[in-house]
């Protein structure tokens, strides 16, 4: 008996850890001024950021998604401020968090013409 209560309690931990693992990191951000996301122009004002294990980064307002971008999310030290970078053309080049860096990397190739 003790041996499949102790099986259950670690299939149930199993499960927990990767559930936990799945879910989308929450996190909000304000702009102060019109930014460029993946093509699509994101109006000044208060937006929820998901982003997911894959590395995908989406901006919402009132369960709307408005763009969606793919992103590398660099780990950072504790007690960072919440802040917002844009290229001099207004495409969004960098988030911070508390504890991460969110960089758009496909911003390093854009209006670069290869020929």
């Amino acid at each position: 008996m003790r041996k499949i209560l102790l099986f259950s309690v670690i299939v149930g931990l199993v499960f927990c850890l990767a559930s936990t693992s799945a879910v989308a990191k929450n996190h909000r951000i304000k702009l102060h001024s019109d930014a460029i996301v993946s093509g699509q122009t994101i109006e000044s004002g208060s937006y929820m950021v998901k982003i997911d294990d894959e590395g995908v980064l989406s901006i919402w307002k009132r369960g709307d998604m408005l763009a969606e971008a793919e992103v590398v999310v660099e780990p950072l030290g504790n007690g960072t401020p919440n802040s917002v970078s844009m290229d001099r053309d207004g495409n969004l080049r960098e988030l911070r968090f508390k504890d991460e860096k969110v960089v758009f990397p496909m911003l390093s190739n854009a209006g670069q013409t290869s020929e």
